[in-house]
């Protein structure tokens, strides 16, 4: 049990330096999309992705740290 928990942990901190490095290239990139030939439902759909980025990697750590205790 105790293994388990010391990867997890390792795991989370791994995937955290990966999402602080990773993140904020990613986001500046979908931000500067040019959307000016889109519809507004489609741009309000685009403006929620980076949102949406750091909820999956919310969930994805609830996940694992669930799975392990």
């Amino acid at each position: 049990m105790v293994k388990k928990g010391v990867g997890v942990i390792i795991g989370l901190l791994v995937a955290g330096v990966l999402a602080a490095n990773l993140l904020p290239t990613a986001i500046n990139q979908i931000v500067s999309v040019d959307t000016s030939s889109w519809d507004s439902g489609t741009i309000a759909m685009w403006e929620l992705l980076p949102l949406l980025f750091v909820l999956v990697i919310l969930l994805v750590a609830i996940g694992w740290a669930l799975d392990v205790f």
